[in-house]
C-alpha cells in the first residue's frame, strides 16, 4: 500500500479514531476536517488527539493545554511532550526525561526515563529513550521491546508505529517489527490501522490499513493469548509457550488450551481432566471438561464431553443451563459460545439467546473483540450486529482486546494478524 501525498505542511501529525490533527514549522495548530486543514487558535510545538476528540499539547515554554472543543484550558506542570489516548488516558515527559500520567486532577510521576511517550485508546503506553531504546508498561514498570526508534505511535487494537534516526518507518506485529515503505519523521496511527506522517520536508502523507496475516514458525492445533503470552498445544497434544519470537515446550499433555489477559492459563486434557498452570507446573483442579475459556481467575467457563456447561467462580464449579460444544468468556464478562448444530449464541447473565450465523469455533476478549471460524473454516469478526467475514482459513483462531489474532489451519500452520 502507498502513502498517499496530502495538501500542506507539518511537522508533526496525530491521528485517532476520525481525528487528524496537527503543528507546522512556526507552531499553527491545525485540524483536517472534511478534506481540508482548519487552523485552529494557539501555538503548539506538538499536539495529540485521542480517539474521543480531545486533544492536548505542549508550546516552546513547555507549559500544557487541552482542547476544551472551543478553546485551549491550560493544564498545570510543565512538559516538553504529551500523548492522548482519550480523556481517560493522558501520559507525558517533561525536559529532564521524567514520565508523567494524568488522572483527570492531578500528574503522577511514572517512574523510568524517557524522551517520548505514546498512549493508546485502551491505555496501552509505549515510549523511548534518549538512546532510542524502545519501552512498553506493563502497568507496573517497563518491559525493554528489541529495535530503535526517535518517535513511536500507538493505537488501538494493537497498532503501534515508530520512525527511527534514519527516518525508516516500523509497524509493530505483535511480535517483532516490521520494516514499511517511505521515509518520515514522525507517524501517527489510527485504531482502524491508518496511519499519516510527515517527512523531514514537512509534507504530509496517509496510508490506509490492510489486513494481513503472518506466518509463525512452528505447529499447533489450539491456540490462545497474546504479545509475549501465546499458549498453544500440537497434534501430539504437546504444549508451548512463545515468548515473542520462539516457542518453548511446557512439561505435560493438553487437548486444549486458554489463557486470559493476566497470563492465568487452563487446559484440559484427552481424559478431560481439567488443569490450571501455577507458573512453574500444573495443578489439577476439580471436574471434567473438554474446552475450558479463562476470563479471568475467577471466571473461567468450560464444555464438558456431553456438551453441559460450566462456570467456575474462584471455588467451586457451576452448572449453566444450555448444550454447547465450545464456549468463551472474556475478562469483562462477555460470554458467547457455540452448539453442535453450529448455532452461535450470547449470554445475557441469565440466558442464552441466539445470535445470527453459524460457527464451529469462537473467541472473545471483550464486547468489542469477537471472532470465530466456520465449518469451511472461514474466519468472521463480530462488528456491530452482523458478522464480517476476514480473508484466511482457520480452524481455530484466538483474540485479544488490543486487536491481535492468532490462529491455526487445518495443516496446523500457525498466523497472526491485527483487526482494522
Amino acid at each position: 500500500m502507498t502513502w498517499e501525498k496530502i495538501q500542506g505542511e507539518l511537522t508533526c501529525v496525530s491521528v485517532k479514531g476520525t481525528h487528524v490533527w496537527g503543528v507546522n514549522h512556526i507552531g499553527n495548530v491545525y485540524r483536517f476536517d472534511n478534506g481540508n486543514w482548519t487552523q485552529i487558535p494557539g501555538q503548539l510545538k506538538n499536539v495529540d488527539v485521542g480517539d474521543d476528540g480531545q486533544a492536548w499539547g505542549t508550546n516552546a515554554n513547555d507549559d500544557i493545554y487541552m482542547w476544551n472543543g472551543s478553546g485551549w484550558v491550560q493544564i498545570p506542570g510543565k512538559l516538553a511532550q504529551v500523548s492522548c489516548g482519550n480523556h481517560h488516558n493522558v501520559w507525558g515527559v517533561n525536559s529532564t526525561r521524567n514520565i508523567y500520567r494524568w488522572d483527570g486532577h492531578a500528574w503522577h510521576q511514572v517512574p523510568g526515563e524517557l524522551k517520548h511517550v505514546a498512549v493508546g485508546p485502551e491505555g496501552h503506553v509505549w515510549g523511548v529513550n534518549q538512546n532510542d531504546d524502545i519501552y512498553r508498561y506493563n502497568g507496573s514498570g517497563w518491559d525493554h521491546i528489541p529495535g530503535k526508534l526517535k518517535q513511536i505511535s500507538v493505537g488501538a487494537y494493537g497498532h503501534v508505529w515508530g520512525v527511527n534516526s534514519a527516518d525508516e518507518v516500523w509497524r509493530w506485529d505483535g511480535v517483532t517489527w516490521q520494516r514499511e515503505e517511505g521515509q518520515l519523521s514522525w507517524v501517527g496511527v489510527a485504531h482502524n490501522g491508518h496511519v499519516w506522517g510527515v517527512n523531514s520536508a514537512r509534507g504530509i502523507f496517509r496510508r490506509f490499513a490492510v489486513f494481513a496475516w503472518r506466518q509463525i514458525s512452528g505447529e499447533l492445533k489450539c491456540i490462545s493469548g497474546q504479545g509475549r503470552n501465546v499458549w498453544g498445544v500440537n497434534h501430539h497434544d504437546d504444549i508451548y509457550r512463545w515468548d515473542g519470537a520462539s516457542w518453548h515446550q511446557v512439561p505435560g499433555k493438553l487437548s486444549n488450551i486458554d489463557v486470559d489477559e493476566e497470563g492465568e492459563v487452563w487446559g484440559c486434557n484427552s481424559g478431560s481432566n481439567v488443569y490450571r498452570w501455577n507458573g512453574s507446573t500444573w495443578t489439577q483442579m476439580p471436574g471434567e471438561l473438554k474446552q475450558v475459556s479463562v476470563g479471568h481467575k475467577n471466571n473461567v467457563w468450560g464444555c464438558n464431553k456431553n456438551d453441559d456447561i460450566w462456570r467456575w467462580d474462584g471455588a467451586s464449579w457451576h452448572q449453566v443451563p444450555g448444550k454447547l460444544i465450545h464456549v468463551a468468556v472474556a475478562r469483562d464478562g462477555e460470554t458467547w459460545g457455540v452448539n453442535s448444530g453450529n448455532n452461535v449464541y450470547r449470554w445475557d447473565g441469565h440466558t442464552w439467546h441466539q445470535v445470527a450465523g453459524e460457527l464451529k469455533q469462537i473467541s472473545v476478549a471483550s464486547s468489542k473483540h469477537i471472532v470465530g471460524v466456520n465449518k469451511n473454516d472461514d474466519i468472521y469478526q463480530w462488528v456491530g450486529n452482523s458478522w464480517k467475514q476476514l480473508e484466511g482459513k482457520l480452524s481455530y483462531v484466538s483474540v485479544h482486546t488490543d486487536g491481535t489474532l492468532w490462529g491455526c489451519n487445518s495443516g496446523h500452520s500457525i498466523y497472526t494478524a491485527h483487526l482494522l
